[in-house]
């Protein structure tokens, strides 16, 4: 048998159809440039190559806990205010995969008309959640701790005045006593008063924060998982609030100012989460400057409309008119921005004390996440010093003459 024979008939492979191979232009017929240019001609592109330094890649590319701090600290009021521009990489963006930038992470394109609604809605609410909150903490809440440490420290001055049986009068008496920082001074009790009136309001909102955005995330109707709460939020501070002005010891107004933080986080949490889902990426640097100046413009505003109200109104006018705001804070947004989708067909989630716990838990080796931690507190304890430093020397020249 010839070699022929033995191997089988090998036929030559067909031509492809007209259209079956498609070429990719600029992909499948780019020439190898290795092949194609001469030494000379590598050379000179050589001689036409600029060259970039590699930037060292930050610590936000590939830790997510870092990347939050800078976009938190980028996106505070004044570097708003500010335009301040500065890039912070977020591996989430829809500038880094194929996703649509004009469509939000709840899967809605708005139209331009809707996201100028959206702006004015988050800047009108931004306003609106801070004008209450300045008015009450810079000025109201301090005003009637005062008034609540001065009827006491004055009652018992004057109980002694009545047992000592005279000698000084009673007026001298108090006068000697407002600013005194030992024991019975309107300065330390006051002092003293607001110290755990404050605690008790940051321990509240810490707990309260963490079970809200929980509840919040696993809301499943019509009205959306944000809107319900949002308005809830508003009427629960206005009540609270209202009822924060007409008490008069320090044991009921630590309570009352722990329901309104529960209301104030009900109000701002789902606001700043309905922010990171109805906002496209495209538009998220133009509304967040939107929402800073409006925080900027809420906390000016808070402070005098709380100084008008306690030097034409009286003491209790702040708390009726921060009641008032915080109602609208809960219904205006809500109106001003498009109508939020449905959250019945969300998938249900399981809630459960592990999950709240998490919440807790400081991410570890990440240096930088404590290098801002610590900045924080810093300067939030400097703020705090300063305003108490402040309602020192107000108790001290004025509260007598008001109370």
């Amino acid at each position: 048998m010839t070699d022929d024979q033995q191997q089988p008939n090998e036929f030559p492979a067909p031509k492809p159809l007209p259209g079956s191979v498609y070429i990719r232009p600029g992909i499948d017929d780019r020439p190898d440039y290795d092949k194609v240019l001469s030494p000379e001609d590598k050379s000179a592109v050589a001689r036409l190559a600029v060259h970039q330094p590699r930037r060292k890649v930050e610590a936000s590319v590939t830790q997510a806990e870092t990347q939050v701090a800078q976009m938190t600290s980028e996106g505070s009021p004044a570097a708003a205010a500010a335009s301040v521009d500065t890039a912070v990489p977020d591996m989430g963006s829809a500038y880094v995969d194929m996703r649509d930038p004009v469509v939000s992470a709840d899967g809605q394109r708005p139209n331009p008309g809707q996201v100028t609604r959206l702006s004015w809605g988050f800047a009108v609410g931004a306003t609106m959640a801070i004008v209450p909150w300045a008015a009450l903490n810079l000025l109201a809440l301090p005003a009637v701790i005062a008034k609540v440490s001065w009827q006491r420290v004055s009652g018992a001055v004057a109980s002694r005045a009545a047992f000592s049986g005279g000698g000084q009068k009673l007026s001298e008496s108090l006068v000697s006593r407002i600013g005194a920082v030992g024991d019975g001074g309107v300065a330390s009790a006051w002092a003293i008063d607001l110290a755990v009136v404050v605690v008790v309001g940051v321990v509240v909102s810490l707990i309260a924060e963490a079970v809200v955005s929980a509840l919040s995330d696993r809301t499943r109707v019509a009205a959306g998982r944000r809107t319900p709460w949002i308005i809830a939020g508003g009427v629960v501070s206005a009540v609270m609030t209202l009822a924060l002005g007409l008490c008069s010891n320090v044991v009921g107004i630590a309570l009352l100012w722990g329901l309104v933080q529960v209301g104030y986080v009900m109000l701002t949490v789902p606001m700043a989460a309905a922010f990171s889902e109805r906002v496209p990426d495209k538009f998220r640097p133009r509304i967040v400057r939107a929402r800073g100046i409006g925080q900027m413009v809420g906390q000016a505003l808070g402070v005098w409309i709380g100084v008008a109200c306690v030097v034409f109104g009286g003491l209790y006018t702040p708390f009726a008119t921060a009641a008032a705001v915080f109602l609208l804070a809960g219904i205006v947004p809500v109106l001003v921005w498009p109508k939020e989708p449905s959250s019945e067909e969300q998938p249900h989630t399981a809630m459960s004390a592990h999950m709240l716990m998490e919440r807790f838990r400081a991410p570890r080796h990440a240096v930088e996440f404590w290098k801002a931690f610590a900045s924080r507190s810093l300067v939030s304890a400097g703020v705090g010093l300063t305003t108490m430093f402040l309602w020192f020397i107000a108790s001290a020249l004025i509260f007598r003459d008001w109370f």
